[in-house]
């Protein structure tokens, strides 16, 4: 059951209840401002098939800092839909491997400081036996700042490119076509 709502954008909500669900989405918006400090973090964006909004699965994301240690959110998340990542495989963990990864998503409503109301993931666990989720509706979509495609960065919404931060490439330093050498006995 979803409920319409006026005003702060004409967002539609779903009930406060658990939702089968779908990861399509994954992206990168690099360092941000956050209370703990500049971390970079992604966002990761579900389907929810069985709710329909305008011909579209509802789509709800979440911010996660992009780090896999043992207290943070997005580990404990990915744990949740499956199964523990051992602490060998986290470093070299396949992001991409979470794209059409089903769950069931905890969603409640809340109001927001503005007083306008939308919904929040509260809780991610694995898909419970005999529930299904439907298939796949939007483009899986993975943006990567390490290796950036622009044919992803320009599919994506704009309120996500809005929120990417690109890193200037650094300088690469180079003796190579140096006007003079310098031996270490010219600094006397």
């Amino acid at each position: 059951m979803k409920a319409s709502i006026g005003g702060g954008g004409g967002f539609t909500l779903l009930e406060d209840d658990v939702y089968p669900a779908r990861i399509y989405s994954i992206v990168d918006i690099g360092q941000q401002q956050t209370p703990y400090g500049e971390k970079r973090q992604i966002i990761i964006t579900w389907e929810i098939p069985g709710e329909m909004v305008d011909g579209l699965p509802y789509a709800i994301s979440k911010y996660y800092t992009l780090s896999l240690n043992d207290k943070a959110t997005l580990l404990k998340d990915i744990e949740a839909m499956g199964k523990p990542l051992p602490m060998d495989k986290r470093a070299s963990f396949d992001f991409t491997k979470l794209i059409g990864k089903t769950c069931q998503l905890n969603i409640q409503k809340y109001e927001k400081k503005d007083g306008n109301e939308r919904n929040k993931i509260i809780g991610i666990s694995k898909l419970m036996k005999g529930i299904e989720v439907g298939p796949q509706v939007n483009e899986s979509i993975f943006f990567d700042l390490d290796e950036p495609s622009d044919a992803v960065y320009n599919s994506l919404p704009d309120w996500q490119k809005k929120q990417i931060v690109f890193e200037p490439k650094k300088a690469e330093v180079s003796d190579e076509g140096a006007p003079f050498d310098l031996d270490d006995d010219d600094w006397d």
